[in-house]
């Protein structure tokens, strides 16, 4: 998973854009907790710093922190709702 620190990164499913993120999104969520690769790609517009987030500190975070589970869930169902995901 990565969280955007700066910048903007454009997610694309092959040629068709599908959202376009900023600072505190977080994109690579469903491959994180799925255990699976990606299908879209994310490509930087601008300049860009992104934290990476693997699975053993997902995990980790998750325990410490629920309220970051809380987020992930939202931003999930916002774009499924909005037919992003």
């Amino acid at each position: 998973m990565y969280i955007v620190c700066s910048g903007t990164v454009e997610i694309t499913d092959g040629a068709t854009r599908q959202f376009q993120i900023g600072p505190g999104e977080i994109f690579g969520e469903l491959a994180l907790m799925e255990e699976s690769h990606r299908k879209e790609s994310a490509t930087a517009c601008t300049a860009t710093e992104v934290a990476v987030v693997n699975r053993a500190m997902f995990l980790k975070l998750i325990a410490t922190e629920p309220e970051l589970a809380l987020q992930i869930m939202q931003a999930i169902a916002e774009r499924v709702r909005g037919g992003l995901a």
